[in-house]
Order: structure tokens, then sequence, then C-alpha cells
């Protein structure tokens, strides 16, 4: 019969108050079915007690009055009332399958003990697996393998697990008296492992198991990792002459040691070159590394454990932490760029899903571009990946035909998706069309991808014709990216349009594969009113301001809204333009997009113009708070999320009648829908500017339309059932 044991997490904090709530919220993407969370807090007031007792998940609190590892995780001990005690820091973050790998170590009833992989704050390396530790506490951290040979009692090596991946079978560590008060920090789950090991249980080593170590500052160890030598120094002398005296002499043992003590001391002197460490700090710690001296010798001469008596059962009912959805799913998105860098429509509203199916419990991943190396980071319920696009990767089917920097992406994103399917089977995929980023996962023809179907090649070509008849750039760039597309659009598991406007261009422009479902599915985001906003550098909120959002593009037609802008002021005077977005686009004529839009206003009007360039999204938020018009003049929108946006905040949004502008805003009841052009859009913002009160009733309209239609949560349910046909669908 098959061993499920319940399982209670403990997690010891002091002083991190807010590291500690990221991971709590990552236990509620953990899949199994039957633990409860007992957090230890420590001495220092931070809000963290504050904060653990009003969190909104049932879980344990207790209490520990000094700065001592040991103590605090033996009082997790004696609070856990699981079978298995689990152990993770307060800067780590588990895999949703942690638990799960742990524990099924322990279907043999020798294992007393398991522990699994560590990743490194970039959480892409790995900083701990399979080490092995000697009687004087030194460790063998190259191994590639679990050890298999030390499965007896007092052999010179042992199998070692790390304090923040380790689960322990609770009547083992009831049997040895928990951990040796004496470590305060530092060699206690060395110490642990030793004594397990010689009264005969098993420590076992598994392959997977992972959890993402962030390293948070803390009382011992500081931002840059600068750690108190006292109790490393104090607690290597204690280890060394507890449990290698049967091994090695005294003299031996005494070399090590100061051995020890001189690499703390060269490793002190380095952090203080390098300007990690002033003068005095460097004085007080090689004063502590002689005090510590003393103090462990002194622990050496008597060797006196502190170990505890624990009750069994614990005197605690086990409290079960409730599983967010047991039938959870895997999906990966993916986006060329990603909060908090500036965003874009895409990236924005590949954010507001992500983070939606997230919170309905499901194990979300997006891939985005990073710099120098990898780095995986749990950001609001997301598994992030940003992507060195410079690394080194396996080949894929259209090899030679994108060019280097997009066949580079499409390579990444295809290695790294077959590396998170390893780990966790992926249920479907999104990707947007534009540069076509997920042919090479398309074409390996092993997941199932939803396109997001944005502007296509073939139309922003249209807008372009200085590019189209550039021979260069087309061999270049335009064809093998048109090429690209049509790969993508036959061989996709499911196209996505978010309006009729990209419906129509796509079955227009490009001859989808007959058997690929397509789907109508609006973007939105969350409601966006209650969150942070910060005031862009230099913008004047005098008079009515209205407000662009989007690239400086000719698709997005700012400069239609420039000379509009330039009628206007010749009747209003108290008017201001911001314009929110990339204006570093190149033109043929070798000037940026921004060179040119200023260079259409006239010296003694531009005080009325603010061009922001790309904005966080806090600034941005801000922006639609304090505007009163959302202008979109574009020439053509697949969707027009600066229209939604401006909607949510209850503002009138005038736009092109065309494309997705032309089904988001209602013409007289959201907003304005008008002809594109500079006489439209100057007539419209006229009447709006000089009318308040409709400035206020569409705004209002607007905002009980954005509730029904584009709010999040009605996305996101759309999503979820999109991605469950998909996965569905039989690929070939």
């Amino acid at each position: 019969m098959k061993f499920e044991p319940s399982v209670s997490i403990v997690i010891n904090t002091n002083g991190r108050r807010n590291s500690l709530l990221r991971t709590l919220k990552s236990l509620r993407f953990v899949g199994y079915s039957n633990f409860e969370v007992c957090v230890v807090c420590g001495p220092i007031a931070d809000g963290t007690r504050e904060a653990v007792e009003t969190w909104p998940i049932p879980i344990k609190m207790g209490i520990c009055d000094v700065n001592n590892l040991s103590v605090s995780r033996n009082i997790g001990i004696e609070m856990a009332a699981g079978d298995i005690v689990a152990f993770i820091d307060d800067d780590a973050i588990p895999e949703p399958e942690w638990l799960d790998d742990l524990v099924e170590a322990f279907q043999d009833r020798r294992v007393g003990a398991s522990g699994g992989i560590v990743l490194d704050n970039t959480g892409a390396k790995v900083q701990h697996q399979f080490v092995v530790v000697d009687r004087l506490g030194r460790a063998d951290l190259g191994r590639t393998e679990p050890e298999s040979d030390l499965d007896y009692p007092f052999t010179y090596r042992v199998p070692h697990l790390t304090g923040t991946n380790s689960a322990f079978r609770r009547q083992a560590l009831i049997e040895i008296g928990g951990f040796d008060e004496e470590f305060e920090y530092y060699l206690d789950e060395t110490d642990l492992c030793v004594r397990l090991h010689d009264a005969g249980w098993l420590i076992k080593h598994v392959t997977r198991g992972r959890i993402h170590h962030k390293f948070a500052p803390s009382h011992l160890r500081d931002e840059n990792r600068v750690t108190n030598p006292y109790p490393l120094v104090k607690n290597k002398i204690y280890f060394c002459f507890k449990h290698s005296v049967a091994y090695h002499g005294l003299v031996e043992i005494s070399r090590e040691c100061v051995e020890f003590i001189a690499y703390i001391e060269n490793d002190l002197r380095n952090h203080h070159a390098a300007g990690r460490l002033s003068d005095t700090k460097l004085a007080d710690f090689l004063d502590d590394v002689r005090r510590a001296w003393m103090t462990g010798m002194a622990l050496a001469a008597k060797i006196q454990p502190k170990y505890r008596l624990f009750s069994d059962p614990s005197p605690d009912a086990f409290l079960p932490f409730p599983q967010v959805r047991p039938d959870r799913k895997v999906f990966v998105f993916l986006s060329q760029s990603f909060a908090p860098h500036p965003a874009n429509g895409v990236s924005r509203y590949v954010g507001e899903i992500a983070r939606g199916l997230a919170d309905r419990g499901h194990h979300v991943h997006v891939l985005t571009t990073g710099a120098e190396f990898d780095r995986v980071d749990f950001e609001d319920g997301i598994w992030v990946h940003r992507l060195d696009m410079e690394k080194a990767v396996h080949s894929i089917n259209i090899d030679g035909r994108l060019p280097r920097a997009l066949w580079q992406r499409a390579a990444r994103y295809s290695d790294e998706v077959a590396r998170i399917d390893g780990l966790h089977k992926i249920t479907a995929i999104e990707a947007p069309s534009w540069d076509a980023e997920s042919v090479g996962i398309i074409t390996a023809g092993i997941f199932p991808v939803a396109v997001n179907v944005v502007t296509t090649m073939s139309h922003f070509l249209d807008g372009h014709p200085e590019l189209r008849d550039d021979q260069t750039w087309m061999l270049q760039y335009g064809l093998p990216i048109l090429e690209a597309e049509e790969i993508t659009f036959q061989n996709a598991t499911g196209l996505i349009c978010a309006s009729r406007a990209i419906q129509n261009e796509l079955l227009t422009r490009y001859e989808p594969g007959p058997q690929i479902p397509i789907y109508l599915c609006p973007h939105g985001i969350a409601d966006p009113v209650g969150y942070p906003k910060t005031a862009p550098p230099n913008v004047d909120v005098t008079g009515i301001c209205v407000l662009f959002v989007g690239r400086l593009e000719e698709r997005k037609a700012p400069e239609v809204l420039i000379r509009s802008a330039i009628s206007l002021l010749k009747i209003r005077s108290d008017l201001q333009f911001w314009f929110a977005g990339d204006g570093s686009q190149m033109r043929p004529d070798g000037s940026t997009e921004l060179a040119h839009c200023q260079a259409l206003i006239p010296v003694q009007l531009r005080h009325h113009f603010h061009f922001l360039g790309p904005v966080t999204d806090s600034e941005l938020f801000w922006l639609y708070a304090h505007c009163d018009i959302v202008a979109a003049p574009s020439r053509f929108e697949s969707f027009g999320l600066m229209a939604v946006e401006g909607m949510a905040f209850a503002k009138p949004v005038v736009a092109s009648r065309i494309g997705g502008l032309g089904e988001i805003v209602e013409d007289g009841i959201t907003g304005l829908s008008v002809d594109f052009g500079v006489n439209a859009l100057t007539e419209a913002l006229l009447l709006l500017v000089t009318d308040e009160k409709k400035r206020i009733e569409l705004g209002n309209n607007g905002r009980k339309k954005f509730e029904q239609t584009y709010e999040i949560s009605a996305v996101v349910r759309n999503r979820e059932e999109i991605f469950r046909q998909l996965s569905d669908i039989e690929i070939e």
C-alpha cells in the first residue's frame, strides 16, 4: 500500500517580511494534496508576525525570541503535526512538484530524510545538489548524481541536505532530539544529517524536488552576502571536535580549524578590498573571529549538545493548507518584452492573462528577453524566464531562413520550452504572431500552440512602402518574416484574433490551414484603478490634457494628432498633449520618429507637447488617471488596447474607425469613433474639449463597458477554455 504522508512545511523567518510573503504565496501552487504550513517568527519586529496572523489562508505561527536557527527549527518541529517535516527558507520558492518529489523517497521506510535540487538566485544554475560531507564538515559539491554507497552508519562521508530544501520523517527527528541548539547558524543541518545517518536512517537525494533560492539579506548576511564570521568559526570548531575525533587526531582537527579561519579572514579582506566591508566592520569581524576561536575551543573541550525532548504526537492539530486547483494546467507565453521593462501592448496583455491564469491556480511561465545570463523569477504567481538570446542553442527546422536575431530568439524559445516540459508537462503555449517567434516550436510539432494574431508583416509593409521597395531589406528581413508567418499560420494548433478586423485581415492576406480553429477573444486587463501610480517627470497637468499611448510610428499616426493639436491650439490655449511611447524607430531619411514628430511643431507651441518616451506601468496608469481625453488616431490597430485602458479609467476615447478600434469604441456612447484623418479628429476633439459634461458621460459609459466586456476575469476564462480545446487536438 502506498504511503501517503501528511506533511508539515516549516518556514523559519526573522526580519524578512516581504520575502516571507512571496514564499507563502508560492506555496499556493504546490501540488501535493496534504500539507500544512508552520511559520516560526524570530525576534526582529518588522511586521512579520502581524502579516502571518492576517494571512488569508490558515497557517500555524510560532515565536522564537532568540537569534538561533536551530531553536527556531525545533519550535517548528514541535508545532508540526505531519508525518513528514519539510523545511524551506523564507527567501526560497518551490516548484509545484517539490513536495511530491521529496515525499516519494519516504516510500522506503528506512529513509529518514530527503532533499532535492537548489537553484541559485538566477533560477537557472544549480547551487546545491547531491552534496556529501565528511566528518570535518567539508563538502563535496561536484557530484552529478546521488550517492548510493553511503547506506550504513558511521561512514566517514555522509549525504548532506541543505536547510532550504529538506524533508524529514518526524519520528526520526524526535528520536535524535531534533537540531542541536548549540548551532545557532551554519553546520546545523550538517550535524543533523550526521546524527540521522549514524542512528541508522537513510538520507535520500532526489533528482528533482527543485526550489529557487533568492538570497535575501538577514541579520547574519547582508545584501552582498557578507556573513557574520562568529557562528561560522565557532560552529566549525564545535562540529569538528564533536564528529571527527574517531577519525582524526587532535593535531589534524586543529589544523583544519586553523585553515578554515584563514579562509574566512581572507574572504573578509577580499570583501573589504572590493568596498563591500568598511574599515570598522572589518575590524569588528576580525575580533569576532578571535572570539569565536576561544568559544569554539571551550566547547570542544567539553562537548555538551543541546537537544530537545519533543511531544509525540504534536500537541497542535494538523491544519490543512487548501489546494488552489487540483486540476492545474501548465501554460507558457512568449513575449519579447515584459514588466518591469517599459511595456508595449503585447507584453501588457500577456502579463494580464498570465497573472489571471495564475490566480486561478494554473502553473504559468512567461518567456522573454533577458541580458547577460538566463534567470528565472517567480513574480505575482508567474514564472518569468528572462533568456540571454545570444546563448548557444540547438538548431530548429527553419535555420537560415530568418534573420539571425529572430532565428536565435525562436531557437532559444524552442529550447526553453523543451526544458520546461521536461520538468512540468506543458498543456498549451501562446505566442504573438509578431516576428513569428513561435515558429521553431510550431515546426517541432510537439506542443499545442495558440498564435495570437497581431499586426502581420503583410499589413506592416502596406504602411511602409519604402521598406517594401527596398530589395536588400526585403531579402534580409521582410521576405523571411513573411515566409515564417505563412508557416506559423499554416501549422499552429489554433489562432486567436482579438477582433473581427484582425480575423478578416488574416483570412484576406493569408490562408490558414483549413483544419486550424480560429477563436475570437478580445484582450482585457485587470482593473488598473487601484494600482500604484507614479507621475512621469516634467509633465504639465494644467488645462485639458489629451493622451496618446503607443510607439511613434506611421501606423499609429502620431503626426495626425500633432496636426490636429496645432489647429486646436489656435482655438484653445489651455491644452496639453502627452505622448507616451518609444520614438526611437528610424525613418527612411535617417531621422527618428521622435525627431520627425517634434519637427512638425512650431517653436512657439512646443511647450504644449510632452514626449515622454517609454513609460513604466505605474507611470502609464498615472497618465490615464490624470488625462481628460485619450486619442487613438491610428491608421490601423489589430485591437487597440489603449482604448480599453482609457475606458477602464473612465476617460472618453476619440479613435479612428478602423480595425479593432472601430469595434471597441461605440460612437457617441463610450467615445467618438471617427474617419481617419486630421479634420475628423480635430472636430471630435474640439467637441470634447468644449463640453466637460459630454466627457464625463462618455467616460462613465466606457467604464461600464470595460467592466462588462474587457475586465480580465472574463478574458481569462475564455483563454482557459481555448487552451482546453487546443490540448484535446491531436498534433500531427
